[in-house]
């Protein structure tokens, strides 16, 4: 006979069952009711799941016949597992902002389809950054919605605004195909969450590693002194999608996206084998040669119809790239394998890096020291280390970017 100590646990234990039950039923019940629906989207490799409600909106055609604010809340009300899912990704993943706002823009089309309806879908995601800390801004040119957001970092190729004293940047400006005949100085504006919200940063300081399954092997062949080499380098395609808006930033920006794991494993590591018993000058110099001749050349107008720069893991993915995105996946190679202070060139038309070794050749001056210049695009000359086109010697230059290695004390 069971003891009366062992009969109320037990009644206690089928409480909780009976209780839990009820829940799941009336909590799918309620979702089959309010027509919720299951989303599963793939995010750099990660598969996203969430509960959401598309919102009941009319299609909006007058910015003065709607309350933007009353359209904000009934999204919100639709979507509270999605904000909550984005934050954990954000933190799981260490999203950098603009990872943060890719995740929102796979979401919201889910949510809202832009396809369905360019307006809502705007007004999603505008509703997500305001509820993850951001500050959006909303602006209507007569038929459609811009989106801003604050932000004080140095973009050269989006619209600008200022409102109440504070930088926003247009982030959809990709959705109007960049065009110049948009009257941005007629928008009607409204600020969400102006006060509170976080600057958007577009920087990155870290991107998070894939999966395994989403490599492949590209092979990169290169020309140095007169021999062919071949560097298999495990890539992962996707990573172009999540790039393909990215602005035009400053070169420290552009210059300083991380590579992913794998990728910069692999590519380092055999690069490395080529540059046994080479001496740095002669180690730097055949990186300069993989840079060249590794890609087909070609004008960001001819690839992508727009001026656009390519981070380094970018340049490794393309065919064709310009001048800036091959210093920036030079630069990136003399960091990772010698970690030597660097200067950025720009001159009006083009790029170039000066890296210091023994001052010897073409070299530029910064901070009373010596930098010897390095052609990483091909030239109708091949032109060694620390030479560079006798036009180029009469043209003014700026230096856009100096990079020195933590705990250097030459400068």
């Amino acid at each position: 006979m069971l003891s009366l100590g062992t009969v109320k646990r037990k009644m206690t234990i089928l409480k909780t069952i009976y209780t839990l039950i009820f829940i799941c039923f009336w909590a799918n019940s309620t979702r089959a009711q309010d027509t919720y629906h299951v989303a599963d989207l793939d995010f750099w490799g990660r598969n996203i799941s969430f509960y959401y409600k598309s919102p009941e909106i009319e299609k909006i055609n007058n910015i003065e016949s709607i309350d933007i604010e009353a359209i904000m809340d009934n999204i919100g009300n639709k979507t509270n597992d999605v904000k909550n899912i984005i934050e954990e990704t954000r933190r799981d993943m260490e999203l950098s902002d603009w990872l943060t706002y890719q995740l929102i823009r796979k979401c919201a089309n889910v949510i809202s389809p832009k396809s369905a309806d360019f307006n809502i879908y705007t007004l999603t995601k505008a509703n997500l950054l305001e509820n993850l800390g951001y500050a959006p801004l909303v602006g209507w040119d007569g038929k459609s919605f811009l989106l801003y957001i604050k932000s004080n970092d140095e973009i050269f190729n989006l619209p600008v605004k200022i409102y109440q004293g504070e930088n926003y940047v247009c982030i959809n400006y990709h959705d109007f195909n960049y065009a110049e005949s948009i009257q941005f100085s007629s928008l009607n504006l409204r600020s969400l969450n102006h006060e509170k919200g976080k600057q958007f940063r577009f920087s990155i300081s870290s991107v998070p590693a894939y999966p395994q399954d989403k490599v492949t092997e590209k092979v990169l062949q290169f020309e140095y002194k007169s021999r062919t080499y071949s560097i298999p380098v495990m890539v992962n395609q996707e990573i172009r999608n999540y790039f393909t808006n990215y602005p035009v930033t400053s070169y420290e920006s552009q210059f300083n996206i991380p590579v992913n794991n794998i990728t910069s494993t692999s590519l380092i590591n055999n690069l490395k084998v080529k540059l046994t018993n080479l001496p740095v000058k002669k180690g730097v110099e055949l990186l300069m040669n993989f840079t060249r001749t590794a890609f087909d050349f070609a004008n960001d107008t001819e690839v992508f119809g727009r001026e656009k720069r390519l981070s380094p893991e970018e340049t490794l993915l393309y065919e064709k790239s310009d001048c800036e995105d091959r210093a920036a996946l030079f630069f990136y190679l003399v960091k990772e394998i010698y970690n030597l202070p660097m200067i950025i060139l720009s001159y009006p038309d083009h790029v170039n890096v000066g890296v210091e070794l023994d001052g010897k050749g073409y070299t530029a001056n910064y901070q009373n020291k010596s930098f010897t210049v390095c052609e990483p695009t091909p030239q109708k000359k091949n032109l060694p280390i620390g030479k560079i086109q006798s036009v180029r010697k009469k043209d003014n230059y700026e230096i856009a970017y100096a990079y020195i290695p933590a705990g250097n004390n030459r400068h």
